[in-house]
């Protein structure tokens, strides 16, 4: 066979081997995007970053100062966080968004919405520096606050002398001071929202309580209590620490495939038949992204009846739910189950816990507690860490069944945030 053709036979033979490789590269993928029991190489913590449509999410953020002296009080529902049901009354001082966006109407307006079901408001100060839409503002509390006594208030920087107005307005009972400010900005940023900083001035004056309201979602939105100055600074900006960041992920995640995740954990929880598996498709596929869960299954009593952990990323979080349920199914038996609570977690932080100090100071409120000792391991959400904070590293160490004799300082402690799915049946 002549030099050329010999040159040509084995260029043709390489490109065709090449091609081979191609068509396998893209069957074995098409093979493991279609398995049911494939990973996605993702985790849930990461939703909110690669998630399927690409958007830009600006946090719409709300806030409430309420006055908490009284002993007993009705309640102002927080309304979007579906489980705990903050509630409040008393409410003194309204912070929310400067503009009327379409996101930004629908929070503004539930939230006037329940102060005024729980509240008795005979007056509001509508404080601006007039970059706000003032007008929008005052429309929306007139229609759904019902009240046509709106005082404007007009403050900057560079003239407080309506600060005493203010006061005046607050030492009022039955009045409310709603301030337009740009709580996204946070507090601790250079550009912090005057405004914010005069909302903040009148609660510590008065020592209110304080609520904030993260709306990304109104089906996720969570109110979290904590000091002023380092709660107002949780917004979407490069400082937010990690683990905030992946509940804000999670609880995306969450929003998008409740429904089809507790449907499937049912469905399996109740099935004496085979392991019913959901069809990986394009618009369901992420529900195979790896993660951490915790599921807890209760009985018409609210007596917990059921409880397992997987802290690992080798499955999907489906899959890893369906299995769950189950076993769950096989121990349960024939108990009734009423309540499910599925949390999803976010990565955990090494606590470097000092010799006698308390646990609960190195975590936040919302923070849950993950110990291992040799084969020994357990958790705690946030709410079932105990009442009294002295008793929280005992508590996780009875759970995880960590002998009485092995110090503090040979275990190791954890730190996580989590987001809950939750069904009453």
């Amino acid at each position: 066979m002549p030099k050329q053709s010999t040159n040509l036979f084995k260029k043709i033979v390489r490109r065709l081997l090449l091609a081979a490789v191609l068509v396998l590269i893209v069957w074995a993928n098409v093979i493991r995007f279609n398995d049911n029991l494939y990973a996605n190489y993702e985790k849930i913590v990461d939703y909110g970053r690669v998630r399927e449509v690409a958007e830009v999410v600006n946090p719409v953020m709300a806030a409430i100062f309420y006055d908490d002296k009284v002993t007993v009080r009705k309640n102002i529902s927080t309304y979007y966080n579906h489980f705990d049901n903050y509630k409040k009354q008393n409410v003194k001082i309204v912070v929310v968004p400067k503009k009327i966006t379409p996101d930004s109407q629908l929070i503004v307006k539930k939230l006037y919405a329940e102060i005024y079901r729980y509240n008795k408001v005979e007056k509001i100060a509508l404080v601006a520096d007039e970059t706000g839409d003032i007008s929008a503002h005052i429309a929306l509390l007139e229609k759904v606050m019902h009240i046509d006594k709106i005082k404007k208030i007009v403050l900057n920087d560079n003239d407080l002398s309506a600060e005493k107005t203010i006061d005046e307005y607050l030492n009022n009972k039955h009045n409310v001071v709603v301030m337009l400010a740009d709580l996204s900005k946070g507090f601790n940023s250079d550009n912090t929202d005057f405004l914010l900083e005069e909302a903040v001035y009148f609660a510590q004056k008065y020592f209110y309580h304080l609520e904030v309201f993260d709306v990304v979602d109104t089906q996720i939105a969570h109110a979290v209590e904590k000091d002023y100055f380092s709660l107002l600074s949780l917004t979407n900006n490069k400082d937010e620490p990690v683990a905030m960041k992946q509940k804000r992920n999670l609880a995306l995640f969450t929003q998008h495939y409740e429904t089809e995740l507790l449907r499937y954990f049912k469905m399996n929880l109740h099935s004496s038949e085979d392991i019913i598996w959901p069809e990986k498709t394009a618009r369901n596929f992420r529900m195979f992204d790896r993660g951490w869960l915790y599921v807890r299954l209760y009985d018409e009593e609210f007596k917990e009846i059921f409880d397992r952990k997987i802290i690992n990323y080798d499955k999907g979080v489906i899959v890893s739910l369906i299995n769950i349920a189950r076993k769950a199914a096989v121990k349960i038996g024939a108990k009734r189950i009423k309540y499910i609570r599925i949390n999803l977690l976010t990565d955990i932080e090494k606590i470097n816990k000092a010799k006698d100090t308390m646990l609960i100071s190195y975590l936040d409120q919302d923070d849950g507690v993950y110990v291992e000792y040799k084969e020994y391991k357990a958790l705690l959400i946030a709410d079932e860490r105990p009442d009294d904070p002295a008793e929280l590293t005992a508590a996780v160490r009875k759970k995880a069944g960590i002998p009485s004799e092995v110090p503090d300082e040979e275990i190791n402690f954890y730190k996580f945030k989590s987001v809950e799915i939750n069904d009453e049946n």
